[in-house]
């Protein structure tokens, strides 16, 4: 499906010929500038330079001069040294006197000095605050970064953070102002460039932008990074730039690879025809797209028509491009990115993260769906529910999962392709399930019950030669967790059928009571932080080779060894997926057991149509019934009261044809005792 996002530009210059700039938006970058720079965004991170620290009133740093060999133009003009304020102003003006204020405000300013790049409305007062320079890239395209590291924002208080970026990018000339991490900082920003007190150019929004990387604010690597380009001279009518290509770099030899991507109409003029070529295997394809409507500054999503088609093992380099009428500038009009095919086929599995809690109530719905992936596909989906503002919650993993998603329930799905509702798990999975990973994941792990430790060894068996910021990564998962705090009670939309079928809940009060609810899935450690292990992996791998990292962790009392799986997986730190996941289960099983009064066992299951329940009561006790739902809620089946007295008794649910495969819902009632489990149809 073809979709168009539209980015707002706004323009603010003067009509004279040498001081005029435009720039271009790329707020869904998830990247740097160009890829160059993929440092982690922490104070300390090696090889800056410190310019200026701490200060409690706005200062100028001292002045720094650009490498010897690094030429950049500012307006037309060379320039070779610059300061920077406290505030969130860089000048090359580097005489200027009085110190913009942090209180930001609308450009042409009296108080920014001439020929000024800036992120003004910053503050630097915290322990932290650096403003440091760094060197990236390979001439002659290297690029010279500023950077705020740990600012705030004028008057705030308490913990909070953020990170910008003004890069300057030699030949080119470019100008990149970068939003990088922000953590509850009530920015209002003036962004953009002064020439002098009558020409200055600011992006939509300014005196008032706001960051739009706000992920959590411990996602400290460019993966949620966002940014304005600013380019010296004339918006050109015609200008379409290749923003980024999305197709898979991992294939099977003989399989098809969709070459996808992202443009961006970089002219004034909207864009109605195009076409989108690629070279791949010494030939050359092309889709031509026309009845278009692709407004100035707006990025548009690709699809070709023609897939690729991998030959043989190998790294198979392709290269994609756009040709529109009336475009001079073809530097930005290409971007190439290689497809591996794999020396073996990995087993892949699906890392699924979802987030709820017990004071939302519609997350019913998410446990619902979770526990459904459990039964129908045990081993490779992975599932971990992280918990937030409840007795559950692992605040590090809460805060940063929070930033992906716009409210609960909610998701991820190996950190790919955005949020999900858990209703669409399972169109997600087959997917991702369907895709190429480059390595399989191993998780060994032994438990000592006399000191509760776990000593975790995980191993990647990789089936491409890789290179980047590869890490593992470790989740400790709990199931069947109960407590008896009101914290503990699960609110219910579903109750009393208010908002339709879902499993058992519409039958349920709201809220559910504590001691008629279990959690699975259950998140009470990340040991990896969000992004992975700094380290556990080279920073380049090769096909067939197998590498190995350990993590120890010691279970805290309270959370029951016999309930546990150890979750971990590869990922990617530059763009956050998830490669491959895989567990170790010490979990005796999971179980939607409501009461003490009776357990069930479930066979065969999957079924191919007649499925057997074992009911296991402690106590003589009263008449059974069976009913059977599917994940709407919808009732199917009901079955006739049968009177039971203590021991192992069944019952048995005989699906007719009108019942298709997929996944259901069998609960159990005897008296005020309820038991719920799932059940897989697969006939």
């Amino acid at each position: 499906m073809k979709k168009i996002f539209t980015l707002m530009i706004v323009l603010a210059f003067a009509t004279i010929a040498n001081a005029q700039y435009y720039y271009l938006p790329n707020l869904s970058a998830g990247e740097n500038p160009k890829g160059v720079n993929t440092d982690i965004e922490q104070p300390g991170t090696a090889g800056w330079t410190n310019i200026a620290t701490t200060s409690a009133t706005p200062a100028w740093s001292t002045v720094a001069t650009l490498p010897s060999d690094f030429t950049f133009n500012f307006n037309g003009a060379p320039v070779t040294a610059y300061k920077v304020s406290t505030s969130g102003v860089l000048t090359f003006s580097t005489t200027a006197g009085a110190v913009p204020s942090s209180t930001n405000q609308a450009l042409p300013s009296a108080s920014i000095p001439d020929n000024s790049i800036m992120v003004w409305g910053l503050s630097g007062q915290g322990a932290n605050d650096v403003i440091r320079w760094k060197v990236f890239g390979d001439a002659p395209f290297r690029q010279y970064w500023i950077q705020f590291t740990s600012y705030s924002a004028p008057g705030s208080s308490g913990t909070n953070w953020t990170y910008w970026g003004i890069v300057l990018e030699e030949t080119t000339n470019d100008i990149y102002i970068v939003d990088q991490r922000t953590y509850v900082t009530p920015l209002s920003l003036t962004i953009g460039i002064q020439v002098d007190g009558s020409n200055a150019y600011t992006v939509n929004g300014a005196p008032n932008t706001p960051s739009v990387v706000t992920n959590g604010g411990t996602e400290d690597t460019p993966v949620d990074n966002a940014f304005y380009r600013f380019i010296n001279g004339v918006q050109p009518a015609n200008d379409v730039a290749m923003n980024k290509l999305t197709f898979s770099p991992f294939g099977g030899a003989g399989s098809t690879v969709n070459i996808t991507g992202e443009i961006l109409n970089a002219g004034s003029s909207p864009i109605t025809s195009l076409a989108i070529k690629y070279t791949a295997n010494g030939s050359t394809q092309t889709t031509n797209l026309t009845g278009l409507n692709i407004p100035s500054a707006t990025s548009y999503t690709f699809n070709h028509s023609t897939p690729f088609v991998i030959p043989s093992a190998g790294t198979w380099p392709v290269k994609v491009w756009a040709e529109l009428t009336g475009d001079n500038n073809k530097a930005n009009d290409t971007l190439s990115q290689s497809i591996v095919a794999l020396a073996f086929q990995p087993t892949k599995r699906v890392l699924f993260e979802e987030a709820t809690g017990t004071w939302c109530q519609w997350c019913p719905r998410g446990a619902v769906y979770m526990d459904s992936l459990h039964k129908v596909y045990p081993t490779t989906a992975m599932l971990v529910a992280v918990h937030n503002n409840d007795p559950m919650v692992v605040t590090e993993y809460d805060a940063n999962l929070a930033g992906y998603i716009a409210g609960y329930p909610s998701g991820l799905v190996d950190r790919k392709n955005g949020e999900f509702d858990p209703s669409q798990f399972f169109d997600e999975y087959d997917v991702r399930i369907n895709g190429y990973t480059p390595c399989d994941i191993t998780v060994n792990a032994t438990y000592n019950a006399g000191t509760r430790a776990y000593n975790i060894d995980l191993s990647a068996n990789f089936a491409a030669d890789l290179s980047g910021d590869l890490r593992f990564n470790c989740v400790v998962v709990e199931d069947a967790v109960r407590g008896t705090g009101s914290g503990y009670n699960q609110r219910n939309a579903y109750a009393n059928n208010a908002a339709g079928p879902m499993g058992n809940y519409h039958n349920l009060p709201d809220p559910v009571p504590a001691a008629q609810m279990v959690y699975d899935h259950v998140a009470r450690a990340i040991l990896g932080n969000w992004v992975g292990t700094e380290a556990s992996l080279p920073t380049s791998v090769t096909a067939n080779s197998t590498h190995t990292y350990n993590y120890t962790y010691t279970l805290p009392a309270g959370i029951n060894p016999d309930k546990v799986h150890i979750i971990a997986w590869v990922t990617d730190a530059n763009t956050g997926e998830v490669y491959n996941t895989n567990e170790k289960n010490f979990s005796t099983g999971i179980t939607t057991k409501k009461a003490d009064a009776f357990t069930v066992n479930t066979f065969p299951n999957p079924s191919n149509g007649v499925t057997n329940f074992e009911v296991k009561l402690n106590k003589i006790t009263e008449a059974a019934t069976l009913e059977i739902y599917d994940l709407t809620g919808r009732l199917i089946y009901t079955s006739a009261d049968a009177k039971f007295v203590g021991g192992s008794q069944f019952l048995t649910w005989t699906a007719n044809e009108s019942v298709a495969n997929g996944i259901y819902q069998a609960t159990i009632k005897i008296g005020n005792d309820v038991v719920s489990t799932k059940v897989a149809l697969t006939r």
